[in-house]
């Protein structure tokens, strides 16, 4: 964990905020209080708690907005009307689209 050596024995990802740790714990009057920045980024690095959070919060956003589209072009097309989503529909100019139509 924090011995300094990883597995091929290089530096460890999370050993830099090991360190910080470390050193804060040597040096601070109130360790745990004036500390804790330094601990939660260490743990972060060693568990991508708040990157997971942040990741499913994206997903979920985007999920959502995903939704949305396809309600809206559901609504379009019950109404007649179309809607591109991302998706090229024709190939044709905007006359040959206007007489086709």
């Amino acid at each position: 964990m924090a011995s300094g050596f990883s597995l091929t024995g290089g530096r460890p990802r999370c050993y830099a905020f090991w360190q910080d740790v470390q050193k804060c714990f040597l040096t601070a009057d109130e360790p745990r209080t004036q500390c804790a920045p330094f601990k939660a980024d260490y743990f972060e690095c060693l568990h991508h708690t708040k990157e997971l959070a942040r990741a499913s919060i994206i997903a979920h956003q985007a999920n959502v907005v995903r939704a949305q589209e396809l309600a809206e072009q559901a609504r379009l097309e019950k109404e007649g009307k179309s809607l591109a989503v991302g998706a090229v529909l024709s190939r044709g100019t905007p006359t040959e689209e206007a007489a086709a139509a």
